[in-house]
C-alpha cells in the first residue's frame, strides 16, 4: 500500500529511503528542481496509520545555476546519539559539484553541516561512508587545501570536526577510501609514494575511562 504521498498529486518527490534510526525510518524527499533536501522521519508501529514528519529542510546552495543539480544521500552511519550522512550534488560531470557531511539527532536544530567538500574535484574517488567509533564519533575521509585528501574525525559538531591524521604531510593526498569498522580497528585503503595503494588499520578510539 502507499504509505504517504509526500508531494500530493502526480509529481514525484524523488523519495529516498536512508536507514532506521532511533526506531524510526529516516528518508529524504526533494523539492522541485532539487531546490532543497527534506529529511523526514516515519514512526514504525503496527497501527498502519503511517504519517511522517519533517525533520529538517536543507537548501540547495547551487539551485538556480546554469547546470541542473541532482542530489542524493550517498551514505549514512549512526554513532552515539547522531546519524551522520553524506549529500552528493551531481551536475552530470565526471566529478560531483559538491559532497557534504551532515549529522542529525532527529531534530531541526540538531541537523548540522559538518564539512565540505568531502572529496576533491578529481575522478574516481568514492564518497565516504563514515566509520563509527566507540565514543560517538565517526572517522571519514575529506579534503581541504592545506592537507589534501586525508582522514578526518567528527564528534557531530562543526568545531569537533577536524583532521585526524595527515598521512602524506602537506597539501598532497594519501587518498584514504573504503573505510570499514571491524572489531577494534577501522580498515581503509590509502596511497603513499613508498607503498602505493595498500590497506591500513586505525585503532578505534575507546570510550573515555574504559580499560585498554
Amino acid at each position: 500500500m502507499l504509505v504517504e504521498d509526500t508531494r500530493p498529486g502526480s509529481e514525484s518527490s524523488e523519495t529516498q529511503v536512508i536507514t532506521v534510526f532511533k526506531g524510526n525510518l529516516i528518508f529524504a524527499t526533494f523539492a522541485p528542481a532539487f531546490a532543497a533536501t527534506e529529511l523526514r522521519e516515519l514512526e514504525l508501529d503496527r497501527s498502519r496509520r503511517h504519517r511522517s514528519r519533517s525533520v529538517a529542510s536543507i537548501p540547495n546552495p547551487y539551485a538556480g545555476g546554469s547546470a541542473e543539480i541532482f542530489i542524493f544521500v550517498a551514505s549514512s552511519t549512526a554513532s552515539g546519539r547522531n546519524l551522520f550522512f553524506t549529500l552528493f550534488y551531481d551536475n552530470g560531470s565526471p566529478v560531483p559539484r559538491d559532497t557534504q557531511l551532515w549529522r542529525t539527532d532527529g531534530s531541526r536544530s540538531g541537523t548540522v553541516l559538518l564539512h565540505q567538500p568531502l572529496i576533491p574535484q578529481e575522478e574516481g574517488l568514492l564518497v565516504p561512508k563514515p566509520a563509527p567509533t566507540d565514543d560517538g564519533r565517526v572517522v571519514f575521509h575529506a579534503y581541504d587545501t592545506a592537507h589534501g585528501h586525508e582522514l578526518w574525525v567528527s564528534d557531530g559538531t562543526p568545531s569537533g570536526t577536524r583532521l585526524l591524521q595527515d598521512l602524506l604531510p602537506g597539501p598532497g593526498s594519501s587518498y584514504p577510501q573504503e573505510l570499514l569498522r571491524a572489531g577494534d580497528f577501522i580498515y581503509f585503503i590509502a596511497k603513499l609514494p613508498v607503498y602505493d595503494r595498500e590497506i591500513w588499520a586505525l585503532p578505534v578510539p575507546r570510550v573515555r575511562g574504559s580499560k585498554p
